[in-house]
């Protein structure tokens, strides 16, 4: 029994249980009986940490003892995605005897008047009323609709007059005006096969990387197939930032006299920036900037990004940026110095992003758990090799999220200063006791010298 409430009492106050030299302990409360745990640290994290790298950062069973640990930033999220846009496709036979005439696109002839049935711009049309001789062998693709999102490759869909295996050539070539052409494939492959069991369909030519607006597709031998549709097939890119934004606390307007037109801020902590925001509402205003960071208040002033801030113009013509995008670092003091003057007329605030890290520990020794730091003593990081043996499986499916983080804990809490300079009231009782004690001593002193005397003199007789 004895020993169970000793174990109790233990850990009841294991969240207080400090490693060497840590100020600082926040106690993790974990729902789930996981052999491993992940969180993102929290802002008083980066505000109290003794070193910039975060290398103080630990975290501790209930015996007090440190337990593997992983710390990492956070990375943006990629979103790749598929689509399939299908193109107008035009044949070069052109002439009025023989209009254009595919799957996807016909025209009719009423006098002189040509029609279309899909909507082409006009320089299409003119290309095409200007190919009088009979190409049976070239397509034109209209590709113009999804230049800017950059197609991978072309899909074809063809048919021949009569049925049998294929293996033919084709070459592809593109161009911007309809005037100069380039060379994507002089000689491209493709392969219709089947052999009953399967069939292999090689109907895809890539366009390997390059981005036209029309294309014209060729037929080197014959027989040549009907195409039925060209689609073209592009990977759309969506990047999530895992990025804070956080607002600057405070803003020092240094004297132009002798720094020039600049201000300096203090981030209150050592958070990993990448970007700066500034909030101004100031009519045509256009500033060249200048950041600077530094790492203490002792150490030299270092250089990060250079660009320019404007809000020009109004309406339909406006134009608008107030951020200053730099790769980041995890300094505490920064300075912006502009050309133009800096103070409240334009300047209202200064907000900066940046990017929060994750912990993955082991659930190693018995819990609670707790995360300390702002520990001087902790010169290196921890080793990591743990983490670097797992396999990938176990990585993306050991550590929990089920984690809750209490209430941040000051481990040594600063020593309350008393001022010296204080006037104490003045205390009667005190002086009445030293008075009365130099009385008796006095009294006790004239009565032994009287004692002495009287006895050195019987002596005498």
């Amino acid at each position: 029994m004895k020993s169970k409430y000793v174990w109790f009492l233990m850990l009841s106050l294991s969240p207080l249980v400090a490693i060497a030299g840590a100020n600082f302990s926040l106690p993790i409360q974990t729902d789930a009986d996981s052999p491993g745990y992940l969180f993102m640290l929290p802002e008083e994290v980066y505000e109290h940490a003794h070193y910039a790298d975060l290398r103080d950062v630990r975290v501790l069973n209930a015996l007090g003892d440190e337990v593997p640990m992983r710390l990492s930033k956070r990375v943006d999220q990629i979103k790749r995605t598929f689509s399939e846009v299908t193109l107008p496709v035009f044949s070069l036979n052109q002439s009025k005897s023989v209009p254009v005439n595919s799957k996807q696109v016909k025209t009719t002839w009423e006098g002189d008047v040509q029609s279309y049935t899909v909507t082409t711009s006009n320089t299409v049309q003119k290309y095409l009323l200007n190919q009088e001789a009979e190409r049976l062998d070239t397509l034109l693709i209209d590709a113009s609709s999804v230049q800017s999102e950059h197609a991978m490759a072309l899909q074809l869909e063809w048919q021949f007059p009569t049925a049998g295996n294929r293996v033919f050539y084709v070459e592809l070539s593109g161009s911007n005006d309809l005037s100069q052409w380039q060379s994507i494939w002089p000689k491209h492959k493709l392969i219709e096969l089947n052999t009953g069991g399967r069939v292999v369909l090689e109907n895809v030519i890539s366009l390997k990387g390059y981005a036209y607006e029309f294309y014209q597709l060729k037929f080197l031998n014959q027989p040549i197939p009907e195409v039925l549709s060209v689609k073209a097939s592009m990977q759309n890119h969506a990047i999530n930032a895992e990025l804070n934004w956080s607002d600057v606390d405070a803003i020092e307007v240094l004297d132009a006299a002798e720094h020039g037109h600049a201000i300096v801020w203090d981030l209150g902590g050592y958070f990993p920036v990448e970007a700066f925001k500034l909030m101004f509402d100031y009519k045509n205003l256009m500033a060249d900037i200048q950041v600077y960071s530094r790492y203490s208040l002792t150490s030299s002033w270092r250089p990060v990004a250079q660009g320019s801030v404007y809000e020009l113009g109004v309406g339909d013509m406006a134009m608008f940026n107030n951020q200053l995008r730099f790769v980041g670092n995890n300094h505490r003091y920064w300075k912006l110095e502009s050309q133009s003057s800096i103070s409240s007329q334009w300047l209202d605030g200064v907000s900066f992003a940046w990017r929060q890290h994750q912990i993955q520990f082991l659930a190693q020794g018995e819990g609670p758990y707790s995360l300390q730091f702002g520990n001087q003593q902790a010169n290196q990081r921890p080793d990591v090799q743990w983490y670097n043996r797992l396999s990938q499986a176990l990585k993306q499916s050991m550590f929990s999220t089920g984690v809750d983080l209490a209430s941040m804990v000051h481990l040594k809490p600063k020593a309350i200063a008393v001022e010296a300079n204080v006037e104490q009231p003045f205390n009667y009782s005190r002086w009445l006791f030293w008075g009365l004690l130099v009385v008796v001593l006095s009294l006790l002193l004239l009565m032994a010298t009287k004692l002495l005397k009287e006895v050195a003199d019987e002596n005498k007789q």
